[in-house]
């Protein structure tokens, strides 16, 4: 069997088909590292390929690109031996706890924003290559290591979001907060936030105000938080179809803001549904739709919004039938 050894200084790793062993020397991870990134620190600590590397601890099926978000357990396990880790500690580095409710805000690729005083510590402490899972993660506002406001990352350029909405800042770090403990939430209820995110970003009919304001298509979202459109029109953004509530920071105050806002007025959902009409208001009711299918068979939430707002009341009548009255929602 080819083996291809690599010495330098009293460093050594070997390259084969063997079952992985243990690394001799595993560099600490960073607070909050992706399992990605500090895979990569390894290879480049020891002088080898990251494919040489991913091959030595026994992913080489499992692309560093693609592990933040598809590590499977057999990978886990395999790297809990070779880094000396345990594999909950392996997992922990990736994406997979949130990607059940939250996989729409969580980038793929290249990262989404930084934190400056991480990435000025890391130089300090001789890793400036280190990578935050945080990082990728639509939701945040703020750095979860130092606390520090993120920015906006694009192709290495770090630079810090508009303070166009600085108004609402503490509304939108209610919002972040909100989406940090999703996992706590009841399945109903958690679907029915992610639905109010993809509903807040959606196109809204035409207000008188909108010539005089000169907007063109504006969003939901401003009918929420007014004056988004304004914003919006003098810095356009775009839509990734892959992870649609991935949005720059400056927009992504005012979308937590607003869903924090509708967390404590029912009302505004009414508000919401009344600025779509026409095209508009097909699309407003089709995230309806999926709303209902993602919360299935759990509905306890939807039926206190149903009890508290009209927005919802008309998603929820029971139609009679020949054979009596049944419930539209089965449990499986």
């Amino acid at each position: 069997m080819a083996t291809a050894v690599w010495r330098r200084s009293s460093r050594r790793v070997t390259i084969d088909a063997a079952p992985p062993d243990p690394l001799p020397v595993v560099l600490d991870e960073a607070s909050d590292e992706s399992l990605s990134s500090w895979l990569k620190r390894h290879a480049q600590f020891y002088g080898v390929a990251p494919s040489a590397f991913s091959r030595r601890v026994g992913i080489d099926r499992l692309t560093l690109a693609r592990i933040n978000h598809h590590l499977t357990a057999g990978a886990a396990r395999t790297l809990a031996t070779v880094m000396r880790r345990s594999p909950m500690e392996i997992a922990s580095m990736t994406h997979q706890q949130q990607e059940d409710r939250l996989a729409p805000m969580i980038a793929r690729g290249e990262t989404a924003q930084a934190c400056s005083e991480c990435q000025q510590r890391h130089r300090r402490d001789n890793r400036p290559t280190v990578v935050l899972k945080s990082w990728s993660q639509g939701w945040r506002i703020t750095c979860p290591v130092c606390g520090s406001r993120l920015q906006d990352a694009n192709r290495g350029e770090v630079r810090p979001p508009s303070d166009a909405f600085e108004h609402v800042w503490e509304e939108a770090r209610s919002g972040e907060e909100l989406l940090t403990n999703i996992e706590h939430l009841a399945a109903d209820r958690a679907a029915f936030v992610m639905a109010l995110l993809q509903l807040l970003l959606l196109r809204r009919s035409r207000a008188r105000s909108d010539s005089q304001r000169q907007i063109d298509r504006g969003r939901v979202l401003d009918v929420i938080v007014p004056g988004f459109d304004d914003v919006d029109r003098r810095a356009l953004f775009t839509i990734n179809g892959a992870t649609p509530l991935v949005v720059p920071l400056t927009i992504r105050i005012a979308l937590l803001a607003a869903l924090s806002r509708t967390q404590n007025d029912p009302d505004l959902y009414k508000r919401m549904e009344s600025s779509c009409s026409g095209r508009e208001s097909i699309r407003f009711d089709a995230v309806k739709i999926k709303l209902l299918a993602d919360a299935h068979p759990s509905f306890s939430y939807l039926q206190q919004i149903r009890d508290s707002s009209p927005f919802w009341s008309r998603h929820f009548q029971r139609r009679p039938t020949e054979t009596g009255a049944v419930s539209r929602f089965r449990a499986e």
